[in-house]
């Protein structure tokens, strides 16, 4: 696995109001905004089930709320219904991506999550071999993007600034080709680890599958999920 990290100049928005790049019928598979609740505005009904988690209006990147994870103890989390199946959305589609807005506070734990898909026989127990994850690394300014299958995985660390907001954009193209730009600025990975075959039992944002200690004390706007590779110019108005 290589992975190649790129200086980034970090000039977030603030309080946009739209229009951003807007609903798309045949692409998007998931969209969730937080106006005032957590359900999917992509029309395709995958809503958000809320742990411990606030709307809030005092920082947000769209329009009115974004969502606030406290970040104790594994209790302040969201997590995706069932129907979102990422092999599926890979495999039937013409790639996968995940764009998502955060603001990760500096007291956030080491490794705390911003999201992670996992199996697990039983859901939340020590088990780590199945999983896809979006986390900070270590107690550092970077963020971890890594996916793992057993012994085989696809890992990148890319330099991100805490205390501000930040649009990550993750997508994986139909030969398994990762791409990852962080505020409009393409990180170069190298990477190639197509998404297995695998159904996740864990499907959640702001906690660890497998501990309740490594979660997200932050922020989270404008969550969106793909079946295809975004381009160039659609993540510049993301």
């Amino acid at each position: 696995v290589i992975i190649r990290y790129k200086s980034t100049l970090i000039i977030p928005k603030y309080n946009v109001i739209s229009p951003i790049l807007q609903i798309d019928s045949t692409n998007l598979i998931a969209k969730y905004s937080f106006e005032y609740n957590y359900k999917d505005e992509s029309g395709n009904n995958h809503n958000l089930t809320n742990y411990n988690t606030n709307l809030t209006y005092q920082n947000k990147i769209y329009d009115n709320c974004s969502v606030l994870l406290n970040g104790t103890n594994g209790e302040s989390y969201l997590e995706f219904p069932d129907t979102i199946n990422l092999y599926n959305i890979w495999n039937t589609g013409d790639g996968l991506s995940f764009s998502i807005w955060f603001n990760m506070n500096l007291n956030t734990q080491e490794y705390g999550r911003i999201l992670e898909f996992a199996y697990q026989t039983v859901k939340f127990n020590t088990e780590n071999e199945y999983r896809l994850g979006i986390m900070r690394n270590q107690l550092l300014n970077e963020i971890n993007i890594y996916w793992k299958e057993n012994t085989t995985n696809g890992s990148a660390t890319i330099p991100c600034n805490m205390n501000m907001w930040n649009n990550l954009v993750f997508s994986v193209n139909k030969s398994g080709l990762w791409s990852v730009y962080l505020n409009n600025i393409d990180q170069l990975i190298n990477i190639t680890f197509s998404p297995p075959n695998r159904t996740y039992n864990v499907k959640v944002l702001g906690r660890s599958s497998y501990s309740t200690t490594q979660n997200l004390n932050g922020s989270i706007d404008d969550f969106r999920i793909y079946n295809k590779v975004l381009s160039t110019n659609e993540i510049k108005i993301l």
